[in-house]
């Protein structure tokens, strides 16, 4: 409320409040220092003006505008708190990523503690991670903040997700000699009640119903069709994947990187 709440005008505690005294005491306690009376010696001149007679013509001139600047004060404290909460809210999806890339990271270094003679090898990107091991490379990629809800196709879908607090998304995915392998997607829920909300693992297969087949499963998939099957999953309706989601935890990354690992 201090941040994007109109403060209330004296008039509306007490009607019989000078209109002139109203304004000055609202001009006080403007929420823009700069439109705040700068020194005492403007206080004083505003509060000398209270006792000056006016024509009632002008006092319901000054009424009107005075509604106005209060109409545009509460639209102009919105716009700040959307644009705010849209920074906040990216701040904290990169704090977010940075946490799923430090849990991956964890159980690398874990496993690596145990070698000797060779490693498993980490290159940064701006969009996520890659790991890299004799020629297979363990991409984890995060969509752009907005991707997710960028598919204007079927907005009734997008807002199941919506529904279902999905604010984020990415994809972890296997890729040996540039052909794509076991993919999983990653989605990033969080409730209205959480500050940070967690990440789920989701596993998208195709349905036996459609009568094909594919190479490597789990698959992880784009952006826009990601929230299109998540949606369908979140319905639930029939669709021609199949989706499992849980909780990531530690556990599931030591399994996926059980696929990443050749076996001899």
């Amino acid at each position: 409320m201090h941040l994007y709440t109109p403060v209330p005008r004296p008039k509306s505690v007490n009607a019989n409040i000078p209109d002139l005294l109203d304004g000055i005491i609202k001009k006080l306690l403007s929420k823009p220092i700069q439109s705040r009376y700068q020194t005492a010696d403007e206080v004083l001149a505003a509060l000398q003006s209270v006792l000056k007679p006016a024509d009632a013509t002008i006092i319901g001139l000054a009424d009107r505008i005075r509604r106005h600047h209060d109409t545009a004060e509460a639209g102009a404290l919105e716009q700040q708190k959307a644009v705010r909460e849209e920074r906040d809210s990216h701040a904290r999806i990169k704090y977010m990523e940075q946490q799923l890339l430090e849990l991956v990271q964890e159980v690398v270094d874990e496993l690596n503690s145990q070698l000797v003679e060779t490693k498993i090898s980490r290159r940064d990107r701006n969009d996520g991670r890659v790991f890299n091991f004799q020629g297979r490379e363990l991409f984890i990629h995060f969509f752009s903040p907005d991707d997710l809800y960028a598919n204007p196709l079927v907005p009734g879908r997008m807002g199941t997700l919506k529904k279902h607090h999905a604010v984020h998304a990415g994809f972890i995915e296997i890729r040996e000699s540039g052909e794509d392998r076991e993919g999983w997607n990653v989605v990033l829920v969080r409730p209205s009640d959480s500050l940070y909300g967690g990440w789920q693992l989701v596993e998208t297969r195709l349905s036996p119903l459609t009568g094909r087949g594919t190479r490597y499963e789990p698959i992880a998939t784009n952006a826009q069709l990601f929230a299109d099957n998540l949606a369908c999953h979140w319905s639930p309706s029939m669709h021609t994947y199949q989706l499992t989601d849980k909780d990531l935890q530690k556990a599931d990354i030591v399994r996926i990187l059980g696929v990443f690992i050749p076996k001899i």
